[in-house]
């Protein structure tokens, strides 16, 4: 593998490239895939038909079979995905260029593509959703799909079609709270919940917060 040393490149892994510099670790990422056969191997190129990915983990990742290039090197441009074992959503890594100023992740249709070659992949665990139709405290183990309370680092899930309230009953941090279904209320009891990211889908889709403060820093 080589380097291009006229390009400008952002050299330093910890931070995202400025506005007119080329990420060389999204490079490096994307030219490794394509090294594990990504694009090259025969396990790759016997999945794709009329410029189809038609590898099973990847179907089931994306929902239908992967669009490609016309030379199948690659998922077509604007190929989106999430980040793996994130949940970001980004333009999927093996697209076929990544614009100045940008760094792209592996994604979870990256992996499947992976998967489908021959690779073993560690896929993460489902974050923690709550299973208590009745409602409860958010602190409660058995009230969590993972049996324990989530940690201040897991993003926290809502999905149940029904009316209830979490009570909470200490101060409470989520990077992210997807609620898809149903009316959830969270009765905060005086303490504070912490989100980073707060997602609200589906047209009946409804929260109310009780008695203090929830911080998120975006709402979608």
């Amino acid at each position: 593998m080589s380097v291009d040393s006229d390009t400008n490149w952002n050299l330093d892994y910890t931070v995202d490239p400025a506005g007119n510099e080329i990420d060389l670790y999204t490079v490096i990422r994307h030219e490794i895939s394509h090294v594990l056969g990504m694009g090259l191997a025969d396990s790759w190129d016997n999945l794709i038909s009329n410029n189809q990915f038609g590898g099973t983990a990847a179907v089931a990742e994306y929902g239908s079979p992967v669009p490609t290039t016309a030379d199948g090197g690659h998922w077509a441009s604007g190929t989106t995905s999430t980040v793996f074992a994130v949940g970001d959503s980004q333009d999927a890594l093996m697209t076929p260029t990544v614009a100045w100023g940008n760094r792209k992740y592996l994604t979870d249709i990256d992996a499947a593509g992976l998967d489908d070659i021959g690779w073993d992949i560690n896929y993460p665990p489902p974050p923690p959703s709550w299973i208590q139709a009745a409602g409860g405290l958010f602190s409660t183990e058995s009230n969590w799909s993972i049996g324990t309370k989530p940690l201040p680092t897991d993003p926290v899930e809502f999905h149940l079609a029904n009316t209830y309230t979490v009570t909470f009953d200490a101060n409470e941090t989520s990077p992210s709270v997807l609620i898809d279904a149903g009316t959830v209320s969270f009765d905060l009891a005086s303490h504070t919940y912490t989100v980073e990211n707060l997602t609200l889908s589906g047209s009946s889709t409804d929260l109310n917060i009780a008695n203090q403060h929830m911080m998120s820093g975006r709402v979608q």
